[in-house]
């Protein structure tokens, strides 16, 4: 019996630090999240940017069907992004901030695609 306990203690414990590894992340990106706000997204724009997108382009997503704007309206709803040397294939390329999730070490970009002045194609991508 002693030896059936000991090993249930060992697999217990990994449960919980795995949990811990991994459910701690996922609570903590979820309970970060902010609503869509057009003049901060706005704001991030410029130099100093803090990347307090990350945080809201879940909602803007949600709220908003991106896909089928017209560049006019894309760009008064999140302005227009700075010239970056990442991901050339988009035309608009917007940083969002530092990668959610347990080992976040790369960044996520939200990347529009137009199709003629609209946008055919709205995507969340990390480098």
């Amino acid at each position: 019996m002693p030896l059936l306990a000991f090993g249930g203690a060992q697999i217990l414990g990994g449960a919980s630090i795995l949990a811990v590894l991994v459910g701690e992340p996922i609570v903590r990106d979820y309970s970060s999240r902010v609503p869509f706000d057009s003049s901060q997204w706005r704001a991030e724009n410029k130099q100093g940017a803090e990347g307090v997108r990350v945080h809201m382009v879940d909602d803007l997503l949600r709220k908003h069907q991106v896909v089928g704007m017209s560049r006019d309206q894309v760009n008064d709803l999140l302005g227009v992004p700075p010239v970056t040397e990442y991901f050339r294939e988009y035309d608009y390329v917007y940083w969002l901030g530092q990668e959610r999730g347990a080992f976040g070490i790369d960044s996520e970009w939200l990347v529009l695609k137009f199709k003629g002045n609209v946008v055919a194609e709205a995507s969340v991508v990390t480098d």
